[in-house]
C-alpha cells in the first residue's frame, strides 16, 4: 500500500486514474527533454525508492529559470555543470525552489555560489530549511526523542532514531544569505508568459506552485502529483500542525483549473487531469481516514501501534519517520473533525472514537 520515501504510493488507484501523460514513457536520467516552448524538464536521479525529481529550466531575456535543484550529490553536481557549462545563463539567472525538502532544496546554495542564481522562494519553506540546516544534533534528537515516545514508540526505537541525529543539514549543500520572498498571489514574468504563484499547505507548509492561465500550464510541484500522493505528515517541527487538512483545503486553490492544462510536477512525467487527479488524491485521504477511523473505533490506539495496521512491511527509520507521521496527520484531522478524541496516559497520547 504504501512506499514512504516522503511519498505515499496509489498503486491501489492506478488503473484509475484520469491523467493522461504527455509522453509515452519516462525521460532518461540526465536528459533534458523539451516540455513546450522555452520550458524544459530535467529528469535528476535520486538515491531513494523515490528515484527520480523534475528540474525545470524556463528560458528568459533576463536570465534562465531553474525550477528546483536535487539533493547535494557529486553526481548531480556533475549533472548540473554538463548542463549549464558554457550557457548563457543570461544577466539575473534565477531559481525557484518549490519547498525546502532536500530532494528540492539541496543543490539550491552551490547553485548560487558557483553559477550566480537568485533564489525565489516562500518565506516559510526558507525559514524551515534554515532551522533545520543549522539545527545541532544533541537538542534536535532530544526533541525528535519526545516528539516519538509521545506517539507510542519504544525506547529502542527511539533511540535508532536519537542515532541518526539531523540528516538535512547532510543533505543540502549551504543555505544562500539572500532571497526573494514568494506570496500566493504572486505574478511573475518569465519567457513572455504570467505566471501566478499558488501557496499550497499539506505536504510541506508554504509549498510554491506556479500557473499560467492563458497557455494552460501548472507547475505543480509535489502538491499534485499523477501516481503517488505525497506525504503529508506531522513531524516534530509542525508538532501542532494539521497538515493533511490544509492539504485537502488547498485544494480549492486550483479549482478553477481543468483537465485541460497541462500539469508539470516535481515527480513522474507531465500529464493532463489535474481536476481529475485531484478528485482521486481526495477520494483516498477520505478512505485512508475512515480506515483509521475504524481501528480506533476498537479501543484507544496510538500512532505507533496504528503503523503496522496502515503499512504491511518492515520499514527502515527513513520510512518509518514518513508512517508515524502519516498516521499522525489522519488522527489529528479527525480529531479536528470531532470523531475521534485523544487520551493522555504516562505523558503518551492514544485516539479513540467520539
Amino acid at each position: 500500500m504504501a512506499r514512504l520515501d516522503g511519498h505515499l504510493d496509489m498503486s491501489d488507484s492506478q488503473e484509475k486514474s484520469k491523467v493522461n501523460w504527455l509522453w509515452p514513457s519516462d525521460p532518461i536520467d540526465g536528459s533534458l527533454t523539451d516540455v513546450v516552448d522555452g520550458i524544459s524538464l530535467l529528469r535528476l536521479p535520486l538515491p531513494i525508492r523515490l528515484n527520480h525529481i523534475n528540474a525545470y529550466l524556463i528560458e528568459d531575456d533576463d536570465g534562465l529559470v531553474v525550477v528546483d535543484t536535487g539533493f547535494n550529490s557529486a553526481n548531480l553536481r556533475e549533472l548540473w555543470h554538463s548542463v549549464l557549462d558554457g550557457r548563457d545563463l543570461g544577466p539575473n539567472p534565477k531559481i525557484i525552489c518549490t519547498h525546502y525538502h532536500p530532494d528540492h532544496f539541496g543543490l539550491v546554495g552551490y547553485l548560487v555560489k558557483t553559477f550566480g542564481f537568485h533564489l525565489l522562494m516562500a518565506q516559510t519553506e526558507r525559514i524551515i530549511a534554515g532551522f533545520l540546516s543549522t539545527a545541532a544534533d544533541e537538542p534536535y534528537s532530544d526533541n525528535v526523542d519526545e516528539f516519538y515516545r509521545r506517539h507510542g514508540m519504544s525506547a529502542d526505537n527511539r533511540a535508532q532514531h536519537r542515532q541518526r541525529g539531523n540528516t538535512f543539514s547532510q543533505s543540502i549543500h549551504s543555505m544562500p544569505a539572500d532571497y526573494t520572498r514568494l506570496r500566493d498571489g504572486d505574478q511573475l514574468q518569465f519567457g513572455g508568459r504570467s505566471f501566478e504563484v499558488i501557496t499550497a499547505s499539506g505536504h510541506t507548509p508554504e509549498q510554491v506552485c506556479l500557473h499560467c492561465q492563458e497557455h494552460q500550464l501548472l507547475l505543480s510541484a509535489d502538491h499534485i502529483l499523477p501516481r503517488i500522493t505525497p506525504n503529508t505528515s506531522v513531524f516534530p517541527y509542525n508538532a501542532g500542525a494539521n497538515p493533511l487538512g490544509e492539504f485537502l483545503e488547498d485544494f480549492n486553490k486550483f479549482a478553477h483549473i481543468d483537465d485541460h492544462c497541462l500539469a508539470l510536477p516535481g515527480h513522474d512525467r507531465p500529464f493532463r487531469g489535474v481536476k481529475s487527479r485531484i478528485g482521486e488524491l481526495v477520494a483516498h485521504h477520505e478512505a485512508r481516514l475512515d480506515e483509521v477511523l475504524s481501528w480506533c473505533q476498537e479501543g484507544p490506539r496510538t500512532a505507533c501501534e496504528l503503523a503496522p495496521l496502515m503499512f504491511h512491511r518492515d520499514l527502515d527509520l527513513h520510512q518509518q519517520m514518513f508512517a508515524v507521521g502519516e498516521i499522525i496527520a489522519h488522527l489529528v484531522l479527525l480529531e479536528h473533525r470531532g470523531e475521534l478524541q485523544r487520551h493522555t496516559t504516562d505523558g503518551v497520547w492514544s485516539f479513540s472514537a467520539t
